[in-house]
């Protein structure tokens, strides 16, 4: 019971993280460790989101863990490694950013830690599956 429970659990962090598109760290209620760790992770690359150079050994060093248990961790929480969890982060605060506002879209690529509008644009069109200006134009 307790297995499956646990199991349950690391379910539905995995689906509210993949499935929110608005990243608000003090939004997600958390009750066990893993959602608090998520938590802390989210917050963590948020502070940090406009920093180009923010890593994954960044990201390690921010929480304290080994990189090995970090890596653990986010795989077996959310499928995925933690530069792609990086990389979601931005691009989910870059979609908000589209839907919100009027920046350009190289704009909010800068924004959001890409140094270059080409693969950001490469990028979120491979999360979203269109393209930022045709995202953008969706919510005008």
């Amino acid at each position: 019971l307790k297995i499956r429970n646990l199991l349950e659990t690391r379910a539905k962090i995995q689906s509210q993280y993949l499935k929110t598109p608005n990243l608000d760290p003090a939004r997600i209620v958390v009750s066990s460790a893993d959602g608090k760790f998520l938590s802390q992770a989210i917050q963590i690359v948020e502070d940090y989101i406009e920093k180009e150079g923010f890593s994954v050994q960044d990201l390690v060093k921010e929480l304290g863990l080994s990189r090995t248990l970090v890596f653990e961790k986010f795989k077996a929480l959310i499928g995925q490694t933690p530069n792609e969890f990086i990389q979601t982060i931005r691009l989910k605060r870059a979609a908000q950013l589209i839907q919100e506002s009027d920046l350009k879209i190289s704009e909010i690529a800068y924004m959001v830690g890409f140094s270059d509008p080409k693969y950001f644009s490469k990028t979120f069109q491979k999360q979203f599956g269109t393209s930022p200006s045709k995202y953008k134009s969706l919510f005008v």
